[in-house]
């Protein structure tokens, strides 16, 4: 008896996934598949992204092998590279319901809206990105050229779409100070304002040759040994600061009036400069031993870990020792 009991609930189990499917399949052997095609194939068509809302619009743009944001910052690799995956892997999870389209329809046409671009200013693919479901199984999507809106999601994950395709400025940009091979830097400029006999400046002659002078404009100067410069170079290869600090030109005017801790300043072969002030910081009347507060470019605030610059931290004898 107890058998029979297993077998016929076993039996209504296997109807209702029958019944599912058959319901769902037949749903949507009526869908459209234009207005389901969310999905870019190929990526490397894809030159720029406009991703607008009520509040804010950003655009990222392929400059040569790196992505550029607001024609002004350079954008977070992991970033750019999770969008560009996640719109290759776009399904259709379920449609709506149909006392439930026009109005989602409407609500979705004044939320985020992505549009993707090919070289040559042609569009590629624009559809407007919802909420995610109160169950979080999607989130409602809709095509530009369609009417009906769905629930389209990305196999194995359940987080919101909204996180891939952000129009918050600050999560696209990127955290680099530094980003120079050796051979790209002209000159390293690193002043110790507390201690100006560890100031020092390294200029790059061309050919690997390389001279150390004790400020920008001494006309004293030694060349120095190629190998162990050329080393020192490398350390800024990939230099970033840990996070935004909450900017504002009252602070930034109270940091300017006391010495920096150092000052490092780079100037590459085409003759741009980055640089970047370091404070000491912090919080709550103790200093904090493991960060600085910085001025990046002098009109942005950043903090930056010790440990990052722990090798770039030299001093003028030390090279003259090596040289």
């Amino acid at each position: 008896m107890k058998n029979k009991i297993l077998l016929i609930i076993l039996f209504l189990i296997l109807l209702s996934i029958s019944l599912y499917f058959l319901f769902f399949f037949k749903n949507n052997s009526s869908i459209n598949k234009s207005e389901i095609n969310f999905k870019i194939g190929d990526t490397s068509f894809i030159h720029k992204i406009i991703i607008e809302n009520n509040d804010n619009s950003i655009i990222l743009e392929k400059k040569d092998f790196f992505w550029q944001l607001n024609s002004l910052y350079s954008v977070n690799s992991k970033a750019i590279n999770n969008l560009l995956i996640s719109t290759t892997l776009l399904e259709l999870k379920s449609p709506v319901p149909a006392n439930a389209k026009k109005v989602l329809s409407e609500k979705l046409r004044n939320s985020k809206k992505i549009s993707f671009f090919d070289d040559k200013d042609k569009l590629i693919k624009c559809f407007f990105l919802g909420e995610q479901t109160t169950n979080k199984s999607g989130n409602y999507m809709l095509l530009q050229e369609s009417k009906n809106p769905y629930i389209i999601f990305i196999p194995s994950i359940s987080s919101d779409l909204n996180n891939y395709f952000n129009s918050d400025e600050m999560f696209w940009r990127d955290k680099t100070i530094f980003r120079y091979k050796p051979n790209y830097i002209k000159q390293i400029a690193v002043n110790y304002p507390k201690n100006k006999e560890k100031s020092f400046v390294i200029e790059q002659q061309g050919n690997h040759n390389f001279i150390l002078k004790k400020n920008i404009n001494s006309e004293n100067f030694i060349l120095i040994d190629n190998e162990s410069i050329y080393n020192y170079l490398s350390y800024f290869d990939k230099i970033e600061f840990e996070s935004f600090y909450t900017s504002n030109n009252n602070l930034i005017d109270s940091l300017k009036s006391i010495p920096p801790e150092f000052i490092f300043s780079v100037t590459d072969k085409t003759g741009n400069i980055n640089n970047i002030k370091a404070y000491q910081k912090t919080d709550n009347k103790q200093i904090d031993t493991d960060n600085f507060i910085a001025i990046f470019n002098n009109n942005e605030i950043v903090v930056v870990k010790y440990y990052n610059f722990d090798l770039l931290l030299k001093s003028y004898e030390y090279f003259k020792k090596i040289e």
